[in-house]
């Protein structure tokens, strides 16, 4: 799942959204990181969206995928992921409508630094 994701890009979104939509959670959980693997901006709303999850790892899951799509964070220096992911959504969801448009996203083979999401 994760190569289909890295060797399709945006193209693969959609075989990507059919994962989160997958009872098992193994599955569901493939979906999450899949989609940071895209390297698409429409992965970034959803990722936002997921930081509210019931699931605490899903959560988790979109923490670090936005993290790895954006190179922003909102955790101190050289975390990865939120323990309390839905207390992020309010800081991510203002960063994407101030930022969203002209914000690079970064693909799974781009590597750099991560800075703060204000």
């Amino acid at each position: 799942m994760l190569g289909a994701a890295r060797l399709g890009g945006e193209d693969a979104l959609p075989y990507v959204l059919s994962l989160l939509n997958d009872s098992n959670p193994f599955g569901h959980g493939n979906g999450v990181q899949a989609l940071s693997e895209t390297g698409s901006r429409q992965a970034v709303r959803i990722l936002i969206e997921l930081l509210r999850s019931r699931q605490v790892d899903v959560g988790r899951g979109a923490s670090i995928g936005l993290v790895r799509l954006t190179h922003r964070s909102p955790l101190p220096t050289g975390k990865w992921y939120s323990d309390t992911p839905s207390n992020d959504y309010l800081a991510w969801m203002r960063w994407w409508i101030r930022e969203g448009d002209r914000a690079p996203i970064y693909g799974p083979s781009q590597c750099g630094s991560i800075y703060p999401l204000n």
